[in-house]
């Protein structure tokens, strides 16, 4: 053998080279593949939260298609802005987990290619997805957002009451309007109650109609009204009964989504503007502008020290990034919740508190850099598998190991779904909610235990679109690794391996209804109260007041106070059988004395008592102790609400002689609901087995995903006609269960593609 051949890669060692331009492409190829998927299914995750509102207006609030379609659009533009950085992230962790785990990354170093030199590919697609990420934010997000703001103000002119809903309180700048029924097209009311604080009075009426006035406001026109206001010294106080009552409704503070204006303004006023205003009108702005270079920076940022998290470490795989890529994600947004609040201190500079995420996330990157610099690769071989006899074969089935390992890759598909899904419905939650929280200067332990309380809301909505996506996935990887052509040829059929899926989505039914009815309903109105008593009224300096039943009455008081045992400036209306009111108690406080199970007895200091009637106020004696009800809010909110409340809701309402649709709707919604762990999963699995050749991963989470929303937009329509009368309740309710059932008969009884 020749000396210069002998010698060669033995005395110099493994020569180097760079990728050619072909590996070039095929590595920038595999991380825009899943990128795109997670950038789709961020977006998919925004319709699906208004879809029910979509289908609503156009079923029975007269919207066309195309105005709705507008509407969605200009609300996904600004989301994608946001979140394609987080999909770029995952894109590329996703694409290294591939890449490791099918041994690509090995034959390429064995080919003499660095880690190191992998990088550069990922770094042309991070400079691809922050020139788009630039594009969106510094021009189509303020422009969708100023489109939307448009278009839902012409809507409001419009259609005034095409966001009004029985039973919840919309706010008109300082008023508050609650209806116990409202017609499917939002203008007719009935059992309405208008709170006018400026005047301190209350107006009650059997009727009520809403008219648009052309202008940013909206005239209400009630019938058969009582006038009552609440005297401020002394007893008495006025009570008018009027025929008709007028008013006229200020639309600005009745925004439908929550816009912030100035996220609306385009980029080059925003430049122009700088300096121009007061101080903290321009640390705002000079917030919104620093946000805008911030954004596509974290794009380039996150994508360029996604590629040394993944090569640098000796074990990892597609799940593995998708884990990292949502631990970096949460940290990531941590990071800008800490500089929101480190902006509220005048003396800390806006732009450090802005690009402080972004500057931690680039100290990373040099980090995992040089740590990549220095990486060598030592891998340790594969294990091989011990062989297995050929009588092994049938104990596998009757010992169950087949069943534990289907429902092991089951478990932890389905789990890697809900962590994604999660953190994805998590992170839009949080983006819509940003500016909510930056205006009231929200504490970061208050918006820590917000989201606390918000969690068993958004797991509930991941739940059965995890389990389908499991279901996909757990087919794909057993194809993958000819699982499946094994389990034919020993003789097992599809359906009996992949039956272990089907049980234990069988089993999550009740846990979702569990979860639905019983944590998610008290943790929603947790929520809230955190919302509205720990966030806003600290930012407003006042305690927020609401209206409370009670056994037939009508109670204004603040949450904390019948809490807390001490109410002050309580007010009572004892209601009649039309819900108009009869007897009025106002005291300057309440202090409990006595908690039961059903009612309360409350000692009042400096109370008024007036009795109401068709001749007028008469004033008797207040009683110095006074008993109350269970109070829970007026309005009647179903995600507060288990099945067994809102039945009684039903009921009393009907008592009332109020229509109830809406309700009933959302009372076989919450029946039906669960069915979706059971039903979903298995169209999955019938596609599956009714295929000769089960498709590829990305197929099957394309087709899922379709399955997904279709199942969704089923719900919300059929949901939409029942609360506008066309079908019943019952219907609209077991809608999508029962299209699902007619799918999956469809698929047994069609033979094999």
């Amino acid at each position: 053998m020749p000396a210069e051949l002998q010698d060669g890669p033995q005395a110099h060692g493994p020569r180097e080279v760079g990728p050619g331009p072909i590996l070039r492409r095929a590595i920038q190829r595999e991380v825009a593949v899943p990128a795109s998927i997670a950038l789709a299914g961020l977006s998919v995750a925004v319709l699906t939260k208004s879809l029910l509102s979509y289908a609503d207006w156009i079923v029975n609030r007269g919207l066309s298609l195309g105005e709705v379609g507008w509407i969605a659009l200009h609300e996904i533009v600004p989301v994608v802005a946001q979140t394609l950085p987080f999909a770029l992230l995952l894109g590329v962790l996703v694409a290294m987990g591939r890449l490791k785990a099918d041994l690509e990354l090995l034959g390429m170093e064995s080919l003499g290619i660095a880690r190191l030199q992998l990088v550069g590919p990922i770094v042309v697609v991070a400079m691809l997805g922050w020139a788009a990420s630039g594009i969106l934010t510094l021009w189509a997000a303020p422009a969708s957002r100023h489109a939307l703001e448009d278009r839902l103000d012409r809507m409001q002119r419009e259609s005034p009451g095409a966001l009004l809903k029985a039973g919840i309180s919309s706010e008109f700048d300082d008023r508050q309007l609650l209806a116990r029924e409202v017609s499917p097209d939002g203008t007719r009311l009935r059992g309405v109650l208008l709170w006018l604080p400026e005047e301190g009075e209350a107006v009650f009426a059997e009727e009520g109609e809403l008219r648009g006035s052309g202008e940013d406001s909206v005239d209400l026109l009630l019938r058969d009204a009582v006038v009552l206001a609440t005297p401020a010294d002394g007893p008495g106080g006025q009570h008018v009964e009027v025929a008709r009552f007028e008013t006229r409704l200020d639309l600005h503070a009745a925004e439908p989504l929550p816009t912030d204006r100035l996220a609306a303004v385009s980029t080059l006023s925003l430049l122009r503007d700088v300096g121009s205003g007061s101080g903290e009108d321009d640390r705002r702005r000079d917030a919104e502008l620093h946000r805008r270079f911030a954004q596509p920076t974290a794009a380039l940022l996150l994508g360029v020290s996604a590629a040394p998290l993944a090569l640098g470490r000796r074990r990892f795989s597609r799940s593995a990034g998708s884990a990292t890529g949502l631990v970096l994600t949460a940290a990531y947004y941590g990071l800008v919740q800490f500089g929101q609040a480190l902006m509220r201190d005048p003396a800390v500079p806006v732009a450090f508190a802005v690009w402080l995420a972004p500057l931690a996330i680039a100290l990373l990157a040099v980090v995992l850099l040089v740590r990549l610099a220095r990486f060598t690769f030592d891998e340790e071989p594969p294990r091989a598998v011990p062989a297995t006899g050929g009588t092994a074969a049938r104990p596998v089935g009757v010992r169950g190991v087949l069943d534990r390992y289907v429902l092991s890759v089951y478990a932890g598909s389905a789990a890697l779904a809900m962590g994604a899904l999660f953190v994805a419905y998590f992170l839009i939650d949080i983006l819509e909610r940003l500016d909510w929280f930056a205006k009231h200067s929200a504490h970061l332990g208050d918006i820590a235990v917000f989201y606390t309380a918000r969690v068993p809301l958004l797991v509930s909505r991941v739940v059965p679109m995890a389990l389908l996506a499991g279901s996909a996935l757990t087919v794909s990887l057993l194809a993958v690794r000819n699982e499946l052509v094994a389990m034919q040829a020993c003789g097992i059929r599809l359906g009996r391996a992949l039956l272990p899926v089907l049980a234990f989505s069988a089993l999550l039914v009740p846990v979702d209804f569990w979860l639905n009815d019983r944590v998610v309903t008290r943790t929603n109105a947790w929520a809230d109260r955190i919302k509205v008593e720990r966030i806003k009224d600290r930012s407003t300096g006042s305690v927020t007041e609401a209206w409370y039943r009670s056994e037939g009455q009508l109670v204004r008081a603040s949450r904390s106070g019948l809490s807390g045992g001490l109410v002050p400036d309580l007010v009572v209306y004892e209601l009649g059988p039309h819900g108009l009111p009869v007897a009025r108690i106002h005291a300057r406080e309440a202090r409990r004395v006595d908690d039961g199970t059903d009612a309360s007895v409350w000692e009042l200091i400096d109370a008024q008592a007036l009795l109401i009637s068709e001749r007028g106020l008469e004033v008797v004696d207040a009683p110095r102790r006074y008993s109350l009800g269970a109070a829970r809010r007026a309005e009647i909110d179903p995600m507060h609400l288990p099945a067994r409340r809102l039945v009684e809701e039903i009921r009393a309402a009907q008592a009332g002689g109020f229509q109830v649709l809406p309700l009933q709707v959302e009372f076989h919604r919450k029946l039906s609901g669960p069915l979706a762990c059971l039903l979903l999963p298995a169209i999955a699995l019938l596609i599956a087995v009714r295929s000769r050749r089960p498709p590829s991963a990305a197929r099957n989470l394309v087709a899922c995903a379709a399955l997904g929303v279709t199942y969704l937009l089923v719900g919300d329509v059929a949901a939409s006609f029942g609360i506008g009368g066309q079908i019943s309740p019952a219907a609209a309710g077991w809608a999508p269960p029962t299209m699902a059932l007619f799918g999956a008969a469809a698929l047994m009884l069609r033979p094999r593609a």
